[in-house]
């Protein structure tokens, strides 16, 4: 009976896809991007993305701060500038 065959089909599909393979495909292998390391393979210190900032931009992005804090006291305002600073 060919009705048979299609209901056995479909459940061998079904608890194929429970286990997690796709319905009539083959597992997929794992691939890895990266190689094993070697026992004997030194670990390569990673160096610093972020280097030291220069002193002086810092001081002068510590002033531009100050002068934002200052002028900027709302955003729906307009600056308020005093005549003591």
């Amino acid at each position: 009976m060919p009705y048979k065959a299609q209901t056995e089909d479909k459940i061998s599909r079904e608890a194929a896809m429970a286990v997690g393979e796709a319905a009539g495909l083959p597992a997929r292998k794992v691939v890895s991007s990266v190689g094993r390391r070697k026992a004997d393979e030194p670990e390569v210190e990673a160096t610093p993305l972020v280097k030291e900032a220069d002193p002086e931009l810092e001081k002068l992005l510590d002033e531009e701060e100050e002068i934002a804090r200052r002028t900027h006291g709302g955003a729906h305002e307009a600056p308020h500038f005093r005549g003591e600073d």
